[in-house]
């Protein structure tokens, strides 16, 4: 079975991952390693560009979402999303007695500023951006920062930035209330590490983020972390690489007369077939060897996929033309 259905870098990580478990694995007996944390860290900062003080380390970038509870409850804040978008996390909150509101994109999957002040005050407002699953531009930096003084908090989820090149991140040097959230997961090759970062003010961080179990990042993802920042080369080679296979798959696509493909500023695509919504589509496909993401609501005639490596696109083009 070909897995297309989850966003995750096709290719293995670089080869200094492996080295830096290997170097450490003798010293896996502690729980933690104090200089492994710092260097880190060190290397976040780098290639961020932002003084280490605004960089905290997460065990996947939707950990967040388990340290902010306690806050929500206490205070009475409210959570703010716009559908269609990344939803698992948002889910997780609903557990608790949390006041959570969508206000749903506009008709061109923009965040719709007029209708998201309304809910400005006692609020943290998620946006994702680029968005999963249209994989669009969803507001400007200088939109962020008209929105900034409305809300307690205003977190901008960047999982896709290394693909996209968007990024809001100077906001957080200007506005102590601002955070963005990023990930290893995607170009970096680290899904099963489980490890993510915020960029954020330290004030924020503490009042907001800071309720964390000790010990939440295991040495092994760390080592994994490490290896991958110390091989930047690595990391754009592999999203070039994979920018070239989109391009590609878009191209094969564009061709079949019964196919609508939307090309996209992540690692995946957006494709429909004539007479066919997503859960049809994305079973058919599965019949036939290859996993894709199905979609519902207002994206119900789309099916979301990632893009693999050549030989997996080629195939995957070769099962759509048969269907």
């Amino acid at each position: 079975m070909i897995v297309l259905s989850r966003n995750e870098c096709p290719y293995p990580p670089s080869p200094l991952v492996r080295e830096y478990i290997a170097k450490f694995l003798d010293r896996i007996n502690r729980y933690e390693i104090p200089s492994l944390m710092d260097s880190i860290i060190d290397s976040l900062s780098s290639y961020v560009g932002v003084d280490r003080r605004y960089i905290y380390l997460l065990p996947g970038s939707e950990a967040l979402f388990t340290s902010i509870p306690w806050m929500m409850i206490r205070y009475g804040y409210r959570f703010i999303y716009s559908s269609p978008t990344f939803t698992p996390a948002i889910d997780d909150l609903r557990v608790w007695d949390i006041e959570i509101i969508d206000v749903p994109l506009t008709s061109d999957f923009r965040v719709d500023l007029n209708n998201v002040l309304r809910y400005s005050g006692d609020s943290i407002l998620y946006i994702v951006n680029p968005n999963n699953p249209t994989g669009n531009k969803t507001i400007e930096c200088s939109e962020v920062e008209d929105l900034a003084t409305s809300f307690k908090a205003i977190v901008i989820d960047e999982a896709y930035y290394e693909y996209s090149g968007l990024t809001c991140k100077d906001l957080v040097l200007e506005y102590d209330n601002i955070a963005i959230l990023r990930t290893l997961s995607k170009a970096f090759c680290l899904a099963g590490a489980r490890l993510g970062y915020i960029i954020c003010n330290p004030r924020l961080y503490k009042e907001f983020f800071g309720a964390r179990r000790r010990y939440d990042i295991s040495t092994l993802s760390l080592l994994a972390g490490l290896g991958a920042l110390s091989d930047l080369d690595y990391m754009r080679k592999v999203v070039k690489n994979t920018l070239k296979v989109k391009k590609w798959v878009v191209s094969e696509l564009e061709k079949l007369e019964d196919i609508e493909v939307i090309d996209t500023l992540t690692n995946f695509i957006l494709v429909s077939k004539k007479n066919y919504d997503s859960h049809r589509l994305a079973k058919a496909l599965k019949d036939k060897g290859v996993l894709v993401k199905e979609l519902n609501d207002r994206m119900k005639q789309y099916i979301r996929v990632s893009i693999g490596t050549l030989d997996e696109m080629k195939f995957f083009v070769k099962v759509l033309k048969e269907i």
